[in-house]
């Protein structure tokens, strides 16, 4: 027991510098700034490519997405419900493979992405405003 304490008396002591907590807080402060930068431009791009993608989509899928068979079957099933009713599965499995499903996902992921770019927005502006005010 005698040797550990020996151990520890025997290694000598570091001074840190005095300016050690200064400059860990600028290169903290530098790195809040260097996010919030890169924050500030990259966040109005994100809304503006969803907004760009979701703008594409509608020209280059809407047309297909309205004039898809999906919908006129869709329609049968009010209008001959009895007839929807008696061959349930067969229809449902028509109705599957006529709905457009590359162009929904098309349509969706846009509209996913700004979902998420505004619930960030408005995380980020209730927290800015709790450091203010």
């Amino acid at each position: 027991m005698d040797r550990i304490h020996a151990l520890f008396k025997a290694i000598p002591v570091f001074e840190t510098s005095s300016d050690l907590d200064g400059r860990i807080f600028r290169a903290i402060e530098a790195e809040r700034r260097a996010f919030r930068r890169m924050f500030d431009v990259l966040f109005p791009l994100g809304f503006v490519g969803g907004v760009v993608s979701l703008v594409l989509a509608a020209l280059w899928y809407g047309g297909s997405i309205v004039t898809s068979d999906f919908w006129s079957m869709s329609m049968v099933a009010f209008s001959d419900a009895d007839v929807v009713l008696a061959h349930g599965s067969d229809f449902l499995f028509s109705l599957l493979e006529t709905f457009p499903v590359m162009e929904t996902v098309a349509f969706l992921v846009p509209v996913f992405v700004l979902m998420f770019l505004a619930e960030e927005y408005a995380r980020r502006v209730s927290s800015y405003r709790r450091l203010t005010f």
